[in-house]
């Protein structure tokens, strides 16, 4: 298996590179279509055309190369976490598959482009990492955050030069050092241009670092890879300068690309290293240092930090934003769709993150949520704030960047979910309410962001989605009452009991089943939407109606608890069917 992952690391190297030379030769568009190239799996491999398509071929290879190694690691290896690793370099190669298929389809948009060299370095430094834990332990010390950061703060400037080059502002600064002169030109493009030539700078900076503050506890062979860091830090830098004196010729910008590669792959050896072989701290050193549990290995802290964002959530609202999206009268282009998707999911994200800080006390109080990274300590709390406030800056830029109304709804769904809901949930059963507010905007914001305006059939995307929690979380409440009283949550079972809760689930079923038929009303969707969602919703008031018995107890709650989450994905897969 490893010789099968390091095979894959060097022919991932050599797609990333071969992907600079498709663009930088102007070979992106060669094949007007995907995945044929004029319709044929094998086309005449000439010119741009031998280029563009030879790279399709390479990534296929790579593809079916990871699906062997991804059925290896569940056969054989005995780790668990490689196994996920497995399943996680699958996903990615999916993925960075469909965004190729993007890319040529909607004539290579900038964010999408970018996002497709930044998917093939994720894949990359994985697949570093199974290589690292494949016959090593997990007793390592924890990652260093410093050595964290800078792997993060690197990947960003790889960002940041991709879609300097793809938005075609690789050549507005012509002179050294600065842009005519000016430190920060006035034009948006070319302040692009400097951000990432200081951000080279800060990059050489820490990588200059980290020889000094790790050569100690380093073995030879990882002294000698440190040593490197600076110089080849200081080698970008020249690649970068010659880049633009020689008009973006193709030897030095794929140099510069290929440099910033090994440099992001030498730091996740680096880390790898010190967590599969360094000597680990004892347990009594680790809770002496802030009272964390000695789980090893980046794996496990990547793991808490989507655990602190909620992926299941997100995953929903990825699902009703681009159900917003898709409703609307035309659909926007493919960078204004990744920008709201990724921008609301960040938002969400920072809300989901923030509310675990805050409740970190009473998580610990309660078993469904005491094995989250705060309560168990696994993460210091202090983490889980910056992540947040982070993502909320990062989103807020991202949604600002559609139009303004679609950031405006992303922070105010933001704000009262954060420093109202949450609070509110420990003084009274309104929270319930107050927190369906912000979680019902996802949809409403994709719309406005296809139409730039709040309208009817917008608005009725926002209560569908705010009629359905309703009964959705009191669900939840009447499984999980005793656990909530024992924290001091405000739920409607314990304010005013079982009775009544079922009562108020019964009644925003009817309210869910009219308003679920609005699309329909306002001739967004045809008869088949209509029948499907009248089915559903009889379905579900039905259910709804079979709890209002005496007899009805916890497994009744519990089914309709699982049909609740049945029913909005089949309603919002009949919407866009609907409209289709």
């Amino acid at each position: 298996m490893r010789f099968l992952t390091r095979t894959l690391i060097l022919l991932t190297f050599c797609l990333i590179l071969l992907g600079g030379v498709v663009h930088n030769t102007d070979s992106s568009l060669a094949c007007p279509d995907w995945p044929t190239c004029y319709g044929s799996l094998m086309p005449p491999m000439k010119g741009n055309i031998a280029i563009e398509h030879g790279h399709r071929l390479l990534a296929s290879a790579v593809g079916f190369l990871t699906i062997i190694l991804t059925a290896l690691l569940w056969k054989k290896s005995k780790s668990r976490s490689l196994k996920w690793m497995g399943i996680s370099a699958l996903f990615l190669v999916i993925f960075q598959g469909v965004l190729g298929g993007i890319t040529v389809l909607y004539q290579l948009p900038d964010l999408v482009s970018t996002a497709h060299l930044g998917t093939s370095l994720l894949f990359f430094s994985l697949l570093i990492i199974i290589s690292s834990k494949i016959g090593a332990g997990d007793s390592g010390s924890a990652p260093s955050r410093f050595l964290f950061f800078t792997l993060t703060l690197l990947y960003l400037q790889i960002l940041l030069g991709a879609f300097v080059r793809h938005a075609g502002a690789g050549l507005l600064c012509p002179d050294i050092p600065f842009c005519y002169g000016d430190p920060w030109p006035d034009f948006w493009s070319r302040q692009l241009h400097m951000a990432h030539r200081y951000g080279g700078i800060l990059v050489f900076c820490f990588l200059t670092l980290l020889p000094i503050l790790y050569w100690k506890t380093s073995s030879r062979r990882q002294q000698f890879l440190l040593s490197l860091l600076p110089l080849m830090g200081l080698f970008q830098i020249v690649l970068g300068i010659l880049s633009v004196k020689t008009l973006l010729g193709l030897p030095m910008v794929i140099a510069h690309l290929g440099i910033a590669a090994i440099l992001m792959g030498i730091l996740v050896f680096n880390m790898m290293w010190r967590v599969t072989r360094a000597g680990a701290p004892t347990r009594a050193q680790r809770v002496s240092t802030g009272g964390l549990e000695p789980e090893a290995g980046p794996t496990t802290v990547v793991r808490d930090l989507l655990t602190l964002t909620k992926p299941r959530v997100t995953l929903l609202v990825i699902l009703t934003t681009a159900c917003g999206l898709w409703m609307a009268p035309t659909l926007p282009s493919a960078s204004i769709i990744i920008l709201t998707l990724f921008g609301t999911s960040l938002m969400v994200g920072a809300a989901n993150a923030l509310n675990m800080y805050l409740e970190r006390e009473i998580d610990a109080l309660m078993k469904r949520t005491e094995n989250r990274p705060l309560p168990a300590k696994r993460l210091r709390p202090k983490i889980a704030l910056w992540l947040g406030i982070t993502l909320s800056v990062l989103a807020s830029f991202l949604l600002a960047q559609v139009n303004l109304l679609t950031a405006v709804l992303g922070f105010f769904a933001f704000v009262s979910y954060v420093l109202f809901y949450t609070p509110l949930k420990q003084k009274s059963m309104t929270a319930l309410l107050v927190g369906a507010i912000p979680g019902a905007m996802p949809p409403l914001m994709g719309w406005t962001a296809a139409t730039g305006s709040i309208s009817f059939p917008g608005l009725v995307l926002f209560f569908i989605l705010f009629l359905w929690q309703i009964p959705h979380f009191l669900a939840i409440a009447l499984v999980y009452k005793d656990e909530y009283k024992k924290a001091g949550i405000h739920v409607l079972p314990l304010e005013k009991g079982e009775k009544e809760t079922r009562h108020w689930i019964f009644r925003y079923a009817i309210g869910l089943l009219a308003i679920s038929l609005y699309p329909f009303v306002i001739g967004q969707t045809g008869t088949v939407y209509f029948v499907i969602a009248l089915l559903l919703g009889l379905i579900f008031l039905g259910l709804g109606g079979y709890g209002l018995r005496e007899k009805a107890g916890l497994k009744w709650a519990r089914s309709f608890f699982f049909a609740s989450i049945i029913y909005l994905p089949a309603l919002l897969i009949s919407l866009v069917v609907g409209k289709i």
